[in-house]
């Protein structure tokens, strides 16, 4: 599979790196899942309000790195999180 790298904003205006296999799709338009690489200042709730508009369902953000994340309230710099797609 094939990734590109894109740029965006999100809340506080601090530049993110999404990845995923197609630059025109957006979460909710037949995407499964994209990655993020956590920035300076990230919370999971804080990335759950950005893709999922309600930082309560960062739950399914943690449910989808159990692998990498022990405690959500512990994210580091640099970590690349699957968001899965909202169901």
């Amino acid at each position: 599979m094939r990734y590109s790298k894109k740029t965006i904003k999100i809340l506080n205006n601090m530049p993110i790196r999404i990845i995923n296999d197609d630059d025109d799709n957006e979460m909710g338009h037949g995407m499964e899942e994209m990655i993020y690489e956590v920035q300076k200042g990230d919370t999971l709730g804080k990335i759950a309000a950005y893709f999922y508009g309600d930082a309560k369902l960062y739950t399914l953000i943690f449910e989808a790195n159990k692998n990498l994340i022990k405690d959500p309230n512990i994210i580091q710099i640099g970590w690349k999180l699957k968001i899965p797609a909202q169901k």
